[in-house]
């Protein structure tokens, strides 16, 4: 449902948004392009859960309507209130007809769309993939296209412990990326090359430039995300506490300083940011894929069913497992499995907000999976995607897009 935006109440949240930004975030803001109004769409890169009060922030002055994942949308005083404010439900990495066409319906009403074309926020403080079909929008709506480009929120707000923000820096930009003769020039593949070189970003490299220093930087949680062991590769042993990353394998210890920046007194490790570690697990799942069909993880997890309000309705515990694009819930006393789904063309990649579970939406159901050990869930949503970057890069023509998958595998 598409509702009428109610000017007060958006009057009301926009300018709430400034309280929290101006008390909590060290924000500089900065407008590098003249903007006119609607119609016309925003794209902007997302580092953190924070992003959109930066972006709303930045834009306070103009009427936009945010693109919102569907999950916002289930509790019913939610669900009314984005309504309210104009927001516009979209289902995280898949096709969505619903989501285009309000899309669409603003835009021919002379609106402002705002994208967050990567569609979930960064695990590691570097960019995570552009949804593709987002230059095939763009074309299609041949209006002018700005980018509002943010750095820093990663360090303040990291996705693997968002407990409270960080003292940091942080910066956002507002610039022009095409106008409508420029979209009507270009093909998608270079479209969406620009859209990807725009939005780029590794927050920990801008820090070795600015070097800004936050008191104590806790490691807490980015076990859920760095769950492979760079000395021993042993998965699932790393353990976070306060300051210090550790191997309960092989004994590795890992500190990470006031900046943000790893180190060990261990002459093998070679990983000063937790982006490079993560590029290099990445680099590994890739090496054990290598010379098999397909990539295949099996692990103990919980399966919760919820319904579209977001209620669980049904609980199991039982086996999952992810082979060739094949995943399967079952339990051992079950002949049949409780979910079994073919994900090789649909989603794109797992919907992953939380670092302790991934879920799949499935008409008036959401199957939420909460596989064991710490890092379980990190490595279904690599696999994930690496299962897609392949499928991409193996049936496309184009030599731009074929060099974009490239790189993403070869992180």
């Amino acid at each position: 449902m598409d509702y009428k935006i109610n000017r007060l109440l958006y009057f009301i949240a926009f300018k709430a948004v400034g309280i929290p930004v101006k008390l909590r975030l060290n924000l500089e803001t900065a407008e590098n392009a003249a903007f006119f109004g609607g119609p016309a769409v925003i794209l902007a890169n997302h580092e953190s859960n924070v992003d959109w009060m930066v972006t709303a922030y930045l834009l306070k002055n103009k009427k936009v309507r945010f693109v919102v994942g569907r999950y916002h949308f289930r509790k019913p005083l939610t669900n009314m209130l984005f309504l309210m404010l104009g927001c516009i439900p979209k289902e995280q990495f898949h096709s969505d007809p619903q989501a285009i066409k309000m899309i669409m319906k603003a835009i021919k009403e002379k609106n402002t769309v705002v994208l967050f074309p990567s569609g979930q926020s960064s695990y590691s403080g570097e960019s995570t993939y552009i949804v593709y079909e987002t230059a095939k929008l763009l074309k299609r709506l041949a209006v002018p296209v700005y980018y509002v480009r943010i750095d820093g929120t990663h360090l303040a707000f990291p996705k693997w412990d968002m407990r409270k923000i960080r003292k940091h820096k942080i910066s956002a930009t507002f610039n022009s990326l095409f106008c409508p003769e420029e979209l009507s020039a270009s093909d998608e593949p270079e479209i969406y090359e620009k859209i990807c070189e725009a939005l780029y970003f590794d927050d920990y490299e801008l820090q070795r430039k600015q070097m800004i220093a936050a008191g104590v930087r806790t490691v807490t949680g980015l076990d859920s995300i760095l769950y492979m062991c760079p000395i021993c590769k042993t998965e699932f042993m790393t353990n976070a506490d306060e300051n210090m990353l550790s191997c309960k394998n092989c004994g590795l210890v890992v500190c990470m300083d006031t900046y943000g920046f790893l180190s060990s007194e261990n002459p093998d490790f070679n990983f000063d940011t937790p982006t490079k570690w993560y590029r290099w697990q990445f680099c590994e799942t890739v090496r054990q894929c290598e010379g098999r069909s397909g990539c295949v993880f099996e692990t103990g997890s919980k399966l919760e069913i919820l319904n579209i309000k977001g209620k669980i309705i049904e609980s199991h515990e039982g086996r999952l497992s992810f082979d060739a694009g094949l995943l399967v819930f079952s339990k051992p006393e079950s002949d049949m499995p409780i979910f079994s789904r073919d994900v090789n063309k649909n989603p794109v990649l797992f919907q992953h907000e939380s670092t302790d579970y991934f879920e799949l939406p499935d008409r008036d159901r959401i199957y939420r999976f909460i596989p064991a050990p710490k890092g379980a869930a990190s490595k279904f949503v690599i696999l994930k995607e690496l299962q897609y970057y392949n499928e991409k890069r193996d049936s496309t023509g184009d030599p731009v897009v074929k060099k974009v998958f490239d790189k993403l595998i070869n992180k």
